[in-house]
């Protein structure tokens, strides 16, 4: 536990934080950040292109083509899943 000065003392670095770079001080509240559905956008780019990849591979006959494909639908899956709102 902390005693009521270190308490004022924290509130006041707190504030001092706030004061000096907001953006900072919003991405250390944990709060997210809005921009949150331009990932689900990316996210969902990147899937459509992994597709018509893995497609692509599949008519070539190429198995490295397919498991990049594969590799960028995870990357997409990640990036939807530590997307902000979801």
């Amino acid at each position: 536990m902390l005693s009521d000065s270190e308490r004022r003392r924290l509130e006041e670095l707190e504030a001092g934080l706030r004061a000096d770079d907001p953006t900072l001080a919003r991405a250390l509240a944990g709060r997210p950040s809005p921009s949150g559905s331009r990932r689900k956008v990316a996210a969902a780019w990147i899937a459509a292109a992994a597709v018509v990849t893995a497609i692509t591979g599949l008519i070539v006959g190429s198995v490295a083509t397919v498991v990049v494909a594969i590799c960028a639908l995870g990357v997409a899956a990640g990036v939807w899943w530590q997307a902000p709102g979801r």
